[in-house]
């Protein structure tokens, strides 16, 4: 096996999720994922989780749906563990 997935739909609160995880023994990627789902959270409905098992690195990213502003985190990208965020033109913010 290459990829495992998961996930779940909750029809009832709009709700649902998948991951894909890599399972390939052996592999410098293996527990590495992809996790993307809609919630009902607020400010922001709408997150990627993905881990980069080769690089050990998080990236989050959580927005709004519908206005489309969010925000994003990756500790290798930015060279930090901050929060950096975009307003609903999709222009680069400070977080609020």
């Amino acid at each position: 096996p290459l990829i495992e997935i998961t996930w779940h739909r909750d029809v009832q609160n709009g709700t649902s999720d998948i991951r894909y995880t890599n399972v390939e023994v052996g592999n410098p990627e293996n527990g590495g994922y992809i996790f993307w789902g809609i919630t009902t959270g607020e400010p922001y409905a709408a997150f990627y989780d993905v881990y980069n098992k080769g690089a050990d690195n998080h990236t989050d990213a959580e927005w709004d749906p519908v206005n489309l502003d969010g925000r994003v985190r990756d500790p290798n990208h930015f060279g930090d563990n901050l929060w950096h965020c975009w307003d609903s033109d999709l222009n680069d913010i400070v977080c609020p």
